[in-house]
């Protein structure tokens, strides 16, 4: 026949997070074909071949997909399959079962609960140092902002020698050696997709201490967009979903090309919606923006 006709129906899949996953349809019937995978009834952009490969699952991905196929003659449609996400046991340690967690390195990151802040954490692997001139344990997951990362991180090792460091897609943000007690790191991610790495790393020498990093606790937390109430009578108005211990301060410049950002008084995110205003916006065609921090 000339319409379109599932010969090979797409079957459900069960991964972990941060697997990959691939679902297969064979459909047969007059060319040119077009194809148009959906989730939870919704088309997926860019989904639009006989196979949905997906390489890095994330648990807001587990859901209903389904193929439409079509041609000048009709339409077909596959039946619902299913996508699966497992936990495993370093999203619950770190109290992040909201992320897809992967390991790798020399040696993998691991739950524990020896050394946590509330019963379990994750550590990195144990690494010998004398088997080459660096050695590495690495922990990712990825996050879509904008939003504000917060984790608890300590380390015991050899003092500027060993390190636990932390990335934002693969730019270092932070490090720390030595014997430290818990700590606490809090980041703005901007707007897209975003790799965040820990990286436990020894040079070629000693050890010292107990030769490890933990995590613990990871929360991110989605930043709603602010929206424009525009100007009137000489004031500029934003509306602003706020996140409790984060600070937005409304800045203006009167032109992009010469100038610099004027930063008025910042308030304390609670939560709630705030609304951010310039009183003195003298200026109609000012240019706004938030900073978050």
């Amino acid at each position: 026949a000339a319409e379109p006709f599932i010969a090979r129906q797409p079957q459900s899949v069960s991964v972990m997070g941060g697997d990959a996953a691939q679902f297969d349809a064979i459909v047969v019937g007059a060319t040119p074909m077009r194809y148009q995978w959906t989730f939870n009834g919704t088309n997926l952009p860019g989904a639009t071949n006989a196979t949905l490969y997906i390489g890095f699952v994330e648990p807001w991905q587990q859901g209903s997909y389904q193929l439409i196929a079509s041609n000048s003659y009709g339409v077909a449609a596959s039946v619902p399959v299913y996508l699966t996400v497992g936990v495993n046991d370093l999203a619950l340690s770190l109290n992040a079962t909201n992320l897809a967690w992967v390991t790798g390195g020399t040696q993998p990151w691991f739950a524990q609960s020896i050394r946590s802040r509330d019963g379990l954490a994750a550590q990195s692997g144990p690494i010998d140092d004398s088997i080459s001139e660096t050695e590495e344990s690495l922990l990712q997951t990825r996050v879509h902002g904008p939003g504000i990362l917060t984790f608890w991180w300590r380390v015991d090792s050899e003092l500027d020698a060993d390190f636990l460091e932390f990335y934002i897609d693969n730019e270092m943000q932070a490090a720390i050696s030595g014997q430290t007690d818990w700590q606490q790191r809090r980041y703005v991610i901007g707007a897209g997709t975003h790799d965040l790495t820990w990286r436990y790393v020894k040079d070629l020498g000693g050890a010292m201490g107990f030769d490890a990093g933990w995590v613990d606790e990871v929360v991110f937390v989605t930043a709603s967009a602010p929206r424009s109430l525009g100007w009137s009578n000489g004031v500029f108005r934003m509306q602003v979903p706020t996140v409790t211990g984060i600070n937005y301060a409304l800045e203006y410049r009167n032109s992009l090309s010469t100038g610099t950002w004027v930063s008025l008084p910042a308030i304390a995110g609670d939560g709630t919606v705030k609304i951010l205003s310039d009183a003195n916006a003298t200026n109609r065609f000012r240019f706004y923006r938030l900073k978050i921090y």
